[in-house]
């Protein structure tokens, strides 16, 4: 858990990067929920399910598949990383979702078989969301 509370997400937005930090409230995030109209965001990875590295190429088709996914919901997607601390872990190649709910954002988590998404409601805190 601690991993996942140290890790700085970090997509790129257009206008330049945003990077979220669990618990801390985000003016960034808020002013691209202004920009874009909406009130909530998930940043989620299809890389490593339930922390099982897997081979670069098998994690890109992953992520693939995830933003394909976002554009079937026809959400503002932006590709990005997560990037920890511990420097034997590579940074996972993610997706911050605008405009989803907390349940679709929960069921694309699961779905891409991840422990944890992050989910930020309208007061912009990024909250760490456990699945499993």
């Amino acid at each position: 858990m601690d991993a996942y509370l140290s890790t700085s997400y970090r997509a790129n937005v257009s206008g330049g990067p945003c990077v979220l930090h669990v618990g801390s409230r985000s003016q960034n995030l808020l002013d691209i929920f202004s920009n874009f109209h909406t009130k909530s965001a998930a940043f989620i990875t299809a890389e490593n399910p339930l922390g099982n590295r897997l081979p670069d190429g098998e994690n890109r088709l992953r992520v693939n598949a995830l933003l394909a996914d976002a554009k079937v919901l026809d959400l503002p997607c932006f590709e990005g990383e997560g990037v920890g601390e511990d420097p034997s872990w590579a940074p996972e190649r993610s997706a911050l979702l605008l405009g989803l709910t907390f349940e679709q954002a929960v069921h694309l988590g699961r779905h891409h078989g991840q422990n944890a998404i992050i989910w930020a409601g309208e007061d912009a805190v990024p909250k760490l969301v456990i699945l499993r």
